[in-house]
């Protein structure tokens, strides 16, 4: 990837030039995919307005939660379009789905315009999107019209965004002082009163409360498993992604740790930075502690398969990725996966022990479903963890049989980069056949 200042201008040189295949932008508070055909705009999606397209349908097209999800699932398992598959069982017209098309598209080509400096990076999926319905596709300059003109920011108007790693406090997050441990304690109060959208913070000892905003609980607010998976096994930063809202939390000593808990619509980044501010795990690793991890020969483990060779793929165009894998959710003995600059054993070691996280069947026990958990997006999960060497992403794939995708970034890489990667193979994954098969 590169740090484009315009990252709307990058997307306008590949339409130019025809591209069929995925654009991803990632910064340290928004993340943007912009898939296209022969330089049309087919589909796009971002952070900030998760399900927009899922929600618009059934708006406008009357179409119930669980009908959703069964068509949904259908085309996961056929490998067939959602759109031309709503439209030909009779439960949405040609009309409804292209608007609920352009209405996320456009939606998402306006963070990608104000979201200022970001990394950039294109992947040609020629041979994927080929088949795909050409009417419901859209002209980058018609769905623009005069944005460009009336709102672009001139040059050296924004000072780049840091890509090294480093985690800079994103909109939303007040300041919360130099990067250091508060004198006096009162870790958790000043980690709710420094993010909008935070529902607790807790200080923990071992497993243990012994600070709590805004009030302490009666009961575990999250599962003890969780702390002792993450923070006590030698992960610096952790932060899970469930229906529910966003867990998060960072290592403040040997057994002291800081967690808070934020809301669905929240950012991963947001509540990484804040906890990165009193921790100051927000330091990028130095060169001296990766030297070892350049990319070398490729390993491939689990035979020679349409996923192994994906993750192969993969592998070259992401030069941030250092191994990539699929386990079991439960922890079993499949896995398949490559690598280079990383021991097969020993990325392996990692994601094993992290998939404790992804399997635990609620990261918050006394926790109601969201309102929006009927919605058809809200049934995975996602976990990052900052280890001491690496970043570690993983996702639940809604496969048959159910496994864990899993990446493993280098430290200098930026965990927007690591998110947009992890949303990018999943979804290729998911067009895959012959799950398991090797």
């Amino acid at each position: 990837m590169r740090t484009e200042p315009l990252p709307l201008d990058a997307l306008r040189s590949v339409a130019e030039r025809g591209c069929t295949g995925e654009f991803i932008c990632a910064s340290p508070t928004v993340e943007v995919h912009v898939y296209l055909q022969r330089g049309r705009i087919a589909w796009a999606t971002d952070s900030e307005h998760p399900f927009v397209f899922t929600r618009q349908l059934q708006k406008t097209a009357q179409i119930d939660p669980e009908s959703f999800r069964d068509i949904l699932d259908s085309c996961r398992r056929e490998k067939r379009p959602l759109g031309e598959t709503l439209v030909s069982w009779g439960v949405a017209t040609w009309d409804e789905v292209k608007d609920a098309l352009r209405h996320q598209i456009e939606l998402a080509l306006d963070v990608l315009h104000h979201g200022g400096p970001a990394q950039t990076l294109f992947l040609d999926r020629t041979e994927q999107f080929a088949q795909y319905e050409s009417g419901l596709t859209f002209d980058l300059a018609e769905l623009l019209g005069d944005r460009d003109a009336a709102h672009a920011p001139s040059q050296g108007s924004e000072a780049p965004r840091p890509s090294d790693g480093s985690m800079s406090i994103p909109e939303g997050t007040r300041s919360v002082g130099p990067v250091s441990l508060p004198s006096g304690g009162q870790h958790a109060r000043r980690l709710l009163d420094a993010v909008d959208g935070m529902l607790w913070a807790e200080h923990l000892e071992g497993t243990t409360v012994i600070e709590a905003a805004p009030e302490p609980s009666e009961r575990p607010r999250f599962a003890p498993e969780i702390v002792e998976r993450t923070v006590l096994d030698g992960a610096e930063v952790v932060a899970l992604r469930a229906p529910e809202g966003t867990l998060a939390g960072a290592l403040l000593s040997s057994s002291s740790s800081l967690w808070c808990r934020l809301t669905p619509e929240a950012t991963v980044g947001l509540a990484i930075s804040a906890l990165a501010a009193f921790t100051g795990t927000g330091t990028p690793a130095s060169d001296s502690t990766n030297a070892h991890l350049e990319r070398g020969p490729v390993w491939v483990i689990g035979g020679d398969t349409p996923i192994t060779t994906a993750l192969q793929d993969f592998l070259g165009r992401a030069p941030e990725t250092l191994a990539t894998l699929l386990t079991d959710v439960d922890n079993g003995g499949w896995s398949c996966g490559a690598g280079g600059a990383l021991a097969p054993e020993y990325a392996l070691e990692i994601v094993r022990r992290r998939a404790h996280v992804l399997a635990a069947r609620t990261p918050f026990p006394a926790a109601a479903r969201p309102e929006d958990s009927d919605d058809v997006g809200f049934r995975f999960r996602t976990l990052v963890t900052r280890e001491r060497s690496v970043w570690c992403f993983g996702a639940e794939l809604g496969t048959r049989p159910r496994t864990i995708l899993w990446l493993l970034l280098h430290r200098r890489s930026s965990q927007g980069l690591g998110w947009a990667y992890l949303t990018s193979l999943s979804r290729q994954l998911m067009h895959l056949r012959g799950w398991r098969s090797g």
